[in-house]
């Protein structure tokens, strides 16, 4: 339902999955902690934040309780609130729970994972909308040029990057730099 862009159906599914799961396998579980993200990624795109944040740090003290304090998928909760604070304007709230991530994901997935270049792309933009252009232009070249070097990479994430390296440049006087990422085709 989600990936048909039916969230309204998926919402409803998904809070009744969270109950059910909770009622057999606890407060918890994986399968809880799951349906919880999912609830908290369509929170995040009707613009519901407060509880697209609830639902998201839900899911983050379930994945620790279950795995402590170093595995991916609190990198994927960490980078999720990271979505939420940039939503409300707080870039520098942003730049930390991507921080954590992006260390969670070199830490547990190696320096050239997806979420590793995704994490870099979105530090980036939190960077970027904080003024620190020089910072923003090296992790958005980092996310990039990992991105681009995969076969299957999500277009958006490569046209986000090249939009902000666009930016930085600009902002760094480097016109030839923000004019190549400007023009450059996007995927």
């Amino acid at each position: 339902l989600l990936r048909q862009n039916r969230d309204a159906e998926a919402d409803s599914v998904l809070r009744e999955a969270v109950t059910v799961q909770e009622r057999a396998f606890g407060p918890v579980h994986p399968r809880g902690a799951s349906a919880l993200n999912e609830l908290g990624t369509i929170a995040l795109r009707a613009n519901r934040l407060d509880d697209a944040e609830r639902y998201f740090l839900r899911n983050a003290g379930i994945y620790t309780s279950l795995y402590g304090t170093r595995h991916w998928l609190l990198g994927i909760a960490q980078s999720n609130l990271g979505s939420v604070a940039m939503a409300r304007q707080q870039h520098a709230v942003a730049e930390r729970f991507y921080r954590q991530a992006l260390a969670q994901f070199l830490e547990s997935q190696g320096p050239e994972h997806l979420n590793t270049a995704i994490a870099y792309v979105k530090l980036g933009r939190a960077l970027l909308r904080q003024s620190r252009y020089h910072e923003a232009a090296g992790a958005s070249r980092k996310g990039y040029d990992l991105l681009t070097a995969r076969e299957a990479a999500p277009a958006s994430f490569i046209d986000a990057a090249r939009t902000d390296l666009a930016a930085a440049y600009d902002h760094l006087g480097d016109k030839e730099q923000a004019r190549t990422f400007a023009a450059a085709k996007p995927k």
